[in-house]
């Protein structure tokens, strides 16, 4: 019988538009080496128009033009890699490397059916929380009845959960593991990033901007704790998108790192407390609210 394996080709996306693959980058690389389009184009092994056509398309959908060229002359033009161009070849190459170790470990866990059954289960892995990061403990701080756990999530921001003594024992949490932070949207508040939006729409007597339970609300009416409260998680970026429906709107926060924290607000306060897109935000969830998930 023969042997299974999974294979791949990695490519990089603007949107939905696939723009940089294997061929491409081998193209960037030959026109930092040679200084031709034409010369790039034969050693590629590609035609004189597949290349202008790669080259246009690069530039186009990049950030910044990958490649910087000048018409006319023997050999069709000169040409030349920008920051972009060499970032972005740099980029590619760390990235395929991973992809290439990634696919690796799948195919000899392929080999062993208990190991392939176990990856298999830890890749299709979903839950109904709709936060989900991958971070890193920084620490553990052990208390009488309970425990905080200290985790560094992509783009270097930190997320507190708060998980019972005998959870860090038989997830074996220490600092320098690698865990999953898991958190419902139900037990995010979104509140503006400046304070005093929050506290003037605070003090009236209307609905909480929060929707569930509220860790810093003092009751659903009525004025709340500042959002500067150090016993919550917090973490702010730009707003994203808005998600109106008939019940409590969803909004979604771009962070560092390419990763984004959504949470839920009532609809009727997102004018009055400023929170619209593109518009600076924070998301507010108590550690309790934060669940930790290991692989093994």
């Amino acid at each position: 019988m023969k042997r299974v394996n999974v294979g791949g080709e990695l490519w990089l996306s603007v949107g939905e538009v696939a723009f940089l693959g294997e061929a491409r980058i081998g193209l960037l690389e030959q026109i930092g080496e040679r200084g031709s389009i034409t010369q790039a184009a034969k050693a590629a092994g590609i035609s004189y128009k597949a290349a202008w056509d790669a080259v246009d398309a690069m530039n186009n959908l990049a950030p910044t033009p990958v490649v910087a060229t000048a018409t006319g002359g023997r050999g069709g033009g000169g040409a030349r890699l920008t920051d972009e161009g060499r970032r972005l070849i740099a980029a590619y190459r760390t990235i395929s490397a991973e992809y290439r170790r990634f696919l690796e470990s799948v195919n000899a866990a392929l080999g062993d059916r208990e190991a392939a059954v176990a990856m298999l289960q830890r890749l299709a892995l979903r839950t109904s929380a709709r936060n989900q990061f991958i971070g890193q403990i920084v620490s553990v701080t052990a208390r009488p009845v309970d425990a905080e756990v200290e985790i560094a999530i992509q783009g270097g921001a930190r997320v507190r959960a708060g998980v019972t003594n005998e959870s860090v024992e038989c997830l074996g949490l220490k600092p320098a593991r690698h865990v999953w932070a898991l958190i419902k949207a139900v037990a995010v508040r979104i509140e503006p990033e400046n304070p005093s939006a929050s506290s003037r729409v605070g003090s009236h007597s209307g609905p909480s901007s929060s929707v569930g339970p509220s860790p810093s609300s003092s009751s659903s009416k009525g004025t709340r704790t500042s959002i500067s409260n150090p016993g919550l998680n917090r973490l702010c970026g730009q707003v994203q998108r808005i998600t109106r429906s008939d019940g409590p709107a969803e909004v979604v926060i771009a962070l560092e790192a390419g990763i984004t924290v959504r949470g839920l607000i009532d609809a009727e306060l997102l004018g009055p407390l400023g929170i619209s897109e593109q518009a600076r935000a924070c998301a507010l969830f108590q550690p309790a609210s934060v669940i930790i998930g290991v692989s093994d």
